[in-house]
């Protein structure tokens, strides 16, 4: 797996499941995507309130950066973390409450390259390298009163956290695939498709299987079906 800078991800800790920006009145907004699996549709002109929808995959919402970087992931140079809900960069400062993490605008500082990834995408560590010099460097897994349930620790082993990417473009169809005709899929389900029809029903499943969820097909008529 090549994992490249700016690339959207789901960040999973093993055991314990994928971390989501989520409001909280203590620590860094931060939470667990199966402890919400809503996110809310901000209000707008032509919505003046707002709207709670289900999301049925983790939400893609992490970025790596780095200034003037693209192309693949150097692990030997520090990153920073970018979260694409908050619009914000992940970085270390000392808090009352929670872990002594804050959002870049919410601190002084002007360099969010805080970041050194261990591993092999997608099996990855995070180390902070502000934490480094104070304590122990790694994001783990932890019990607390207030705030998002991580703590600083020592190096884990084996890696503790997964990387999972948006679906890369699907598989183009070959000769006698039936295929709704969409050549990149997107998080939406479930979601209705036209489908050819000659006396067979027929979709390319191939071009749906991603490594957030494997499809299913429901609901099959002469012109229609619906993707899970």
């Amino acid at each position: 797996m090549i994992l490249r800078y700016g690339g959207r991800f789901a960040l999973k800790l093993a055991g314990h499941g994928y971390i989501r920006h989520q409001p909280r009145s203590h620590g860094i907004n931060l939470g667990w995507f199966e402890d919400s699996p809503f996110i809310a549709e901000w209000p707008s002109a032509g919505n003046p309130v707002p709207l709670w929808k289900w999301e049925s995959s983790p939400p893609c919402e992490w970025e790596f950066r780095r200034t003037g970087a693209s192309g693949p992931i150097d692990t030997a140079r520090p990153v920073a973390l970018w979260n694409r809900t908050a619009q914000d960069f992940v970085v270390y400062e000392k808090r009352d409450y929670g872990i002594n993490l804050r959002w870049l605008k919410d601190t002084k500082r002007n360099d969010p390259h805080d970041w050194r990834i261990e591993g092999v995408f997608p099996n990855i560590r995070l180390k902070n390298l502000t934490a480094e010099k104070k304590h122990d460097a790694y994001v783990l897994y932890g019990k607390r009163d207030y705030g998002i349930n991580l703590v600083w620790g020592k190096k884990p082993n084996p890696c503790n956290f997964y990387v999972e990417t948006l679906a890369a473009t699907a598989p183009q169809p070959g000769p006698g695939d039936y295929t709704p005709g969409e050549a990149v899929f997107t998080a939406s389900r479930p979601r209705s498709w036209m489908v050819e029809w000659d006396g067979r029903e027929g979709l390319d499943f191939d071009a749906y299987n991603t490594v957030m969820h494997a499809p299913s097909i429901q609901d099959v008529t002469r012109t229609t079906a619906t993707v899970i």
